[in-house]
């Protein structure tokens, strides 16, 4: 491996483990939960905000880790459990199968095996209702990497249970099948070595446009450096598109020029709603944990590796990027 690459990886591991570090008071609030789908044990680490009410419903963000990287990892370094306290909603962090989620063209053995992870993701959406007080209405995903591929999955073919969608660092790598339009925003590093901005983040960000019959230009709000985010606002059905460009690399939540990437994100989720009649979330009911396997509380930190790369911190070789699977 050439030595600036390996340096540039170690660099990354230490901010992400900063960032674990640095997280870890709210760790006490965290469950890892595990569930059966599809005839497999599965898992998610779900948190509930300081000051959590039993008795308000709360919105739901699902955050999905990078391939190779794990739910408490993705848990460390993302920012969203700072983000939940702070105004109050649940964030569970589901762990994919091969730590991969099939986005249809990618990754890993999730791909390869054709795992249910749409059926999964609405399964745990379902799981953590059937427990605690979710507002149906306001549940979203956000994801890094391959969980920001498969988050654009969820965006087409479970627009049922999310309401908006947050891409961090990833990739469209199929046609837009949303039978609805529905509010999007990527934010993407202007120096991704795994996923290039310029192979194909403008051209999604315009594709999503499009599907959603947005008017007019973009709105473009200049930030620092060369941090900036461009929104169409006059879509169908009151969404909007979102792509913030950023000076940072394929770890997107530790870049150059400050940006807040889960406030940010959060702040353009948190403004939309699934439509009158779309909610399909079990009825609520109490917090027994009827079937439930819950664990302790997460109170160690863990050493994050950025999901999205090997332990040797090359690019890996599932990316279709890297190794030209994907074309244009």
């Amino acid at each position: 491996m050439h030595s600036s690459g390996y340096g540039r990886f170690h660099l990354v591991r230490k901010l992400l483990i900063l960032a674990a570090t640095l997280s870890e008071v709210g760790w006490a609030q965290d469950k890892t939960v595990t569930l059966t789908h599809g005839g497999q044990s599965r898992s998610y680490l779900l948190h509930l905000p300081t000051g959590y009410d039993s008795t308000v419903a709360l919105p739901l963000v699902m955050d999905f880790h990078g391939l190779s990287g794990t739910s408490s990892q993705q848990a460390g370094f993302t920012g969203f459990r700072a983000q939940a306290d702070k105004v109050k909603f649940l964030v569970a962090w589901p762990q994919g199968i091969g730590n991969s989620w099939n986005a249809g063209a990618c990754c890993g053995s999730a791909q390869s095996g054709a795992v249910d992870d749409v059926g999964f993701a609405k399964a745990v959406v379902a799981h953590i209702s059937s427990t605690y007080r979710v507002d149906a209405r306001r549940v979203y995903a956000t994801g890094f990497s391959n969980g920001g591929m498969f988050t654009y999955r969820l965006a087409s073919q479970a627009t049922d249970v999310f309401a908006a969608g947050a891409v961090c660092a990833g990739a469209l790598l199929s046609g837009i099948t949303s039978p609805r339009p529905i509010a999007l925003i990527a934010i993407h590093g202007y120096d991704d070595e795994a996923l290039p901005y310029e192979s194909r983040t403008p051209t999604t960000f315009k594709s999503w446009s499009t599907f959603n019959k947005c008017q007019g230009n973009p709105v473009v709000e200049t930030l620092s450096g060369r941090n900036k985010c461009e929104t169409y606002t006059t879509c169908q059905a009151g969404v909007e598109v979102a792509l913030c460009s950023i000076e940072g690399t394929h770890a997107i939540y530790s870049n150059k020029v400050p940006f807040p990437v889960a406030e940010r994100a959060w702040a353009f989720l948190s403004r939309f709603t699934l439509p009158s009649g779309s909610a399909v979330l079990p009825p609520q009911r109490s917090a027994a944990r009827r079937g439930f396997v819950v664990s302790a509380p997460v109170s160690e930190a863990r050493v994050p590796l950025p999901g999205g790369y090997l332990p040797n911190g090359r690019e890996p070789a599932e990316n279709p990027f890297v190794k030209g699977q994907i074309h244009e």
